[in-house]
């Protein structure tokens, strides 16, 4: 009845045609991502949930999730399989639907078959979103830039900034919001946080030198109209002792955000976590199968904790309140998989908990 360790086994259509790949080669950015059985991707990394693109070409795939930034994340060599866009033997794309302004995949793995863990992912040409907000804005004099419509970068705006500080041997300790202002028409740009303090704030004067210098960097091909454009950012500074005594350092700016929260997301758990959380999960299954349920929950929520895209935790969790008849502390987890979105979790919780 509930999820316990089940693997879903999911079969495709084969179908016969294959690929035109004057529709395939082009600039694409995804609008949408779920799995395959209509649940949240968890598993999603922070900054591909915010913006990911995909530039393809007759050989290549290059990807990117920094809209600002012209240059892409990684390139990599691809062939077609059937309906495959495949880039390594044993991983690809498979491609559902291909049409003059969308493309639809599926994630294709070896050995990932489950259906809410396995991605489909929905792209729209790159092209027709930026002619969409073209058309929305064509008459306003300001525009307040955002990951899909933005003028871009040639190359990375604070490197001469990261030099100064590292000539100096120090990163001041900067956090702050604000806004990098550029103006078309009459070639310049300037830089604003949104904290008055900040703005005296000597190393800010320093980031603020180099950043209105770089006015021939921007790409403005489709922004010449505008007075003024507004790109939202937060600036993080920072010189910080680490385990085993070394010292990062560091200066980067983290465009299109505005929670300071966001920070840690963007490098996602820490592979420490994640080999604490894998053997919390092997402790617990050791404990549920020696019938030590409490045990086997606790370790089970501290290896959720750590690694919160693993929701096979929850749903054993869900297994054992189940087989103790413990109903309210059951509900109680198939709620978390609601507020999750996962689909399994949502038709559990629906079915058992709701009264009607």
């Amino acid at each position: 009845m509930y999820k316990y360790i089940i693997i879903f086994f999911l079969i495709f259509i084969q179908t016969k045609s294959q690929v035109d790949n004057k529709l395939l080669v082009n600039d694409w950015t995804k609008v949408k991502t779920k799995t395959i059985d209509g649940s949240k991707d968890l598993s999603e990394p922070f900054s591909i949930s915010k913006y990911y693109n995909w530039k393809i070409t007759p050989k290549q795939i290059c990807m990117k999730t920094e809209s600002i930034y012209v240059q892409p994340n990684g390139c990599y060599d691809y062939t077609i399989d059937k309906q495959t866009l495949r880039t390594t033997p044993d991983s690809g794309y498979r491609i559902i639907k291909l049409d003059n302004d969308s493309l639809i995949v599926v994630e294709d793995v070896k050995g990932k078959t489950e259906k809410d863990k396995v991605k489909k992912m929905w792209f729209v040409k790159t092209s027709k979103i930026i002619d969409e907000y073209k058309s929305k804005t064509k008459n306003d004099s300001v525009l307040k830039a955002t990951a899909f419509f933005t003028p871009t970068l040639n190359n990375y705006l604070l490197l001469e900034v990261a030099k100064d500080f590292q000539k100096k041997n120090t990163y001041p300790s900067l956090l702050f919001k604000g806004n990098l202002i550029i103006y078309p028409k009459i070639k310049q740009i300037d830089l604003l946080a949104n904290e008055e303090k900040f703005n005296l704030d000597k190393n800010f004067l320093i980031i603020k030198t180099a950043i209105n210098k770089s006015f021939n960097n921007w790409n403005l091909d489709s922004f010449q109209t505008f007075d003024k454009i507004y790109i939202p950012f937060i600036l993080e500074s920072k010189m910080e002792k680490m385990k085993g005594g070394m010292t990062f350092k560091g200066v980067r700016i983290y465009f299109f955000m505005d929670d300071f929260s966001d920070i840690p997301k963007v490098y996602g758990p820490k592979m420490e976590d994640l080999e604490l959380a894998q053997e919390y999960f092997q402790k617990a299954v050791k404990y549920l199968q020696n019938k030590n349920y409490d045990k086997a929950i606790d370790f089970f929520n501290k290896g959720y904790e750590l690694n919160n895209s693993k929701v096979d935790a929850l749903y054993n969790i869900v297994s054992i309140y189940s087989a103790l008849k413990d109903k309210p502390n059951m509900c109680l987890t198939l709620k978390r998989l609601k507020d999750l979105e996962q689909v399994d979790g949502t038709y559990l919780y629906n079915n058992h908990c709701v009264k009607n």
